[in-house]
């Protein structure tokens, strides 16, 4: 999975402080990086080479979103590719003409045409804003 990863550091020296346990703390960081992830995810997934695809994944430590195994060519949306040359024994694909068979291609590569950055970048505001509300919340 393509991945973006959103972490909160510096809360278990201040919850230490306050004398909260350990099951509390990952709570309340669970609930501040679902509100983040929640945000970004949302974008990306708009973004997204298919929209309805994205997924997030969110423990005490870290939100982790992208997309899944099945979709693993996107990364070269993300990030995009260089020409190079496919084999295969054989290759058979659908071309402009009908079935193709054959034991190699060049592929011309493709520009990078990301979702997954720019989603996180053009929320990053956002995300710190609604995660520093939610530890906020929690805190009174």
């Amino acid at each position: 999975m393509a991945k973006l990863h959103i972490q909160i550091s510096g809360l278990d020296e201040l919850y230490k402080k306050l004398e909260l346990t350990k099951e509390e703390v990952n709570a309340r960081k669970k609930a501040a990086l679902d509100a983040g992830a929640k945000i970004v995810g949302y974008e990306a997934d708009r973004l997204a080479p298919r929209p309805g695809s994205i997924k997030t994944k969110i423990d005490a430590e870290e939100a982790i979103i992208g997309f899944d195994k099945d979709k693993w060519y996107w990364r070269f949306f993300e990030l995009g590719a260089s020409p190079h040359e496919i084999e295969g024994d054989p290759l058979v694909f659908e071309g402009d003409a009908g079935l193709v068979i054959t034991n190699k291609v060049n592929h011309p590569g493709m520009a990078a045409r990301p979702f997954l950055r720019p989603a996180l970048e053009s929320q990053k505001d956002l995300v710190i804003r609604v995660m520093s509300e939610v530890i906020r919340e929690a805190l009174k």
